[in-house]
């Protein structure tokens, strides 16, 4: 049975504020900090999974690992990477923001909204690919 847009709701996980009582330091690691990022929600397992997938194939100089747990993202960061921080931020927005547009387009499909217009489109890309 199709369900309309109404009837899904979806919360987006957005980058709220760096937790400045977070700072800590890495034992393995000694010159790491690590910091949290304040989640405006603690995101499902879905969104998590995603998130690390497309988290992880970003081509980018700076990735350091990073974690999330309940409502943080959790990263540890080498402060020799200073000049590069607020670029990653922006990176860890971006990556969020293309998590919750995959979450919904799943579930607008797995509840069957759109679903004829995506195939249609899928055909006609097919169409106009060269083999």
């Amino acid at each position: 049975m199709a369900h309309s847009i109404a009837e899904i709701v979806l919360t987006e996980v957005v980058l709220d504020h760096i937790d400045p009582d977070s700072f800590t330091d890495v034992e393995s690691s000694p010159e790491t900090v690590r910091f949290a990022i304040v989640l405006n929600t603690s995101p499902s397992e879905g969104w998590i999974t995603v998130f690390h997938t497309l988290y992880d194939r970003v081509n980018t100089p700076v990735r350091p690992p990073v974690e999330v747990i309940d409502d943080r993202l959790w990263v540890d960061y080498l402060p020799r990477y200073e000049n590069e921080l607020q670029d990653f931020i922006e990176l860890l927005r971006g990556v969020a923001v293309l998590t919750n547009d995959d979450i919904k387009l799943t579930s607008e499909i797995s509840a069957g909204i759109h679903a004829d217009a995506k195939k249609q489109e899928f055909r006609q890309r097919l169409l106009s690919l060269k083999v």
